[in-house]
């Protein structure tokens, strides 16, 4: 019942020791994997409180007798934001779950990632602007890469959405793809996706926690987006054989690269 608990190894190196130490390790897996759970069951409740609040208030509110058309109608869309909220994290974690799983498998194809790249951003201008914000892109021409287009569209819009929430009014965004050599880290060229934004910034100390699952630095970061945006990118990475890595300084910006082997 207390898996904090260990087995005294000692420090010869016989049959017995040796069990100490296999068993002393499964006990630390053990421990970790129930502290990751209680810690995800613990953030999915306190993320799921907010919505179900709001929409309780709000469907209490339309039947009240004080409530006009206005008024009720102002309700249902307020709702309707809350579920669309709820559905997408939803959506994201059983995603996550399937891949945590092994039971997620991508659907793998040539994809033309300059003009896929392209397109999400061009999408997403018009709640850059709406922010008051400027959009850059700097994209290296017909650069294919063998991926799953759907996964890749959601890596790139959850980069540049990140980007638009968190910064500030008259920044800029800056979304850049372009291919990097073999390095020590790659044996094999790679697709690199660079999104930089002019936000508030993250301090040194969070830049790892950022794609823990709804991980937030400070209540600055708070906001209607599911808290899961950076684990998904980290996942998709990993799901291609990549990885993700966050730079920053608070108060001028941040930087946020995902590599991915082209082959």
């Amino acid at each position: 019942t207390d898996l904090s608990r260990r087995i005294p190894e000692g420090k010869r190196n016989d049959e017995l020791s040796r069990l100490a130490r296999t068993v002393n390790g499964m006990l630390s897996r053990l421990q970790e994997s129930f502290a990751r759970e209680r810690r995800f069951t613990s953030d999915v409740s306190h993320e799921l409180r907010t919505p179900l609040a709001v929409i309780r208030s709000q469907c209490e509110y339309a039947l009240s007798p004080e409530a006009d058309c206005d008024g009720k109608q102002e309700a249902l869309t307020s709702i309707l934001r809350q579920t669309r909220r709820m559905s997408d994290m939803a959506s994201q974690l059983l995603l996550l779950s399937r891949g945590e799983n092994g039971t997620f498998t991508p659907s793998l194809a040539q994809v033309n990632l300059s003009r896929l790249t392209a397109m999400t951003c061009m999408d997403l201008e018009p709640a850059a602007e709406a922010a008051g914000l400027t959009m850059e892109t700097q994209i290296q021409p017909d650069l294919t890469l063998n991926c799953d287009e759907t996964l890749m569209i959601r890596l790139i819009t959850n980069l540049v959405t990140n980007a638009i929430r968190y910064n500030q009014p008259g920044g800029f965004i800056r979304v850049s793809l372009s291919t990097e050599s073999p390095s020590d880290e790659a044996s094999q060229p790679m697709a690199v996706i660079r999104v930089s934004d002019t936000g508030i910034g993250i301090a040194k100390e969070d830049l790892e926690k950022i794609w823990e699952r709804f991980y937030r630095a400070d209540s600055s970061r708070s906001s209607d987006g599911t808290g899961l945006g950076l684990s998904m990118v980290r996942w998709i990475a990993q799901v291609h054989g990549g990885w993700a890595k966050a730079e920053s300084s608070p108060g001028h910006g941040s930087v946020f690269t995902v590599w991915v082997p082209v082959g």
